[in-house]
């Protein structure tokens, strides 16, 4: 073969096509990963900002964020006091436990003069 017509140089890594396919697997698997993990602590922060009136965040009394969250910088919630008894807050209440499995969930009812 002359040195005019050389179709790829020495110095690149040779791979094969299931190589490849291995590579965007793996890759594709922890970028998949790591979509759902910033999804949930989006979703946590939405829960928190989206009825301030209703939930009531008792500081004081931390715990880890679950699963990998910490990695990400996550905080974990010891206490959410969720106010009112009606069918909203008990959809409340369980939309708050699916995002804070850590946390203890206590609700109290509004009192009406």
């Amino acid at each position: 073969m002359s040195r005019l017509y050389h179709p790829r140089p020495e110095r690149w890594p040779k791979f094969s096509l299931r190589g490849l396919f291995v590579l965007v697997t793996v890759l594709g698997t922890i970028l998949g990963w790591l979509g759902v993990q910033v999804k949930w602590i989006q979703d946590r922060h939405a829960i928190l900002e989206r009825q301030p009136a209703a939930i009531v965040v008792i500081t004081g009394l931390e715990a880890p964020a679950p699963g990998m969250l910490r990695l990400f910088g996550e905080q974990g919630v010891g206490r959410i006091l969720i106010l009112g008894h009606d069918a909203a807050s008990s959809v409340l209440a369980w939309q708050v436990r699916q995002q804070f499995p850590e946390t203890i969930i206590l609700c109290r009812g509004l009192d009406k003069d």
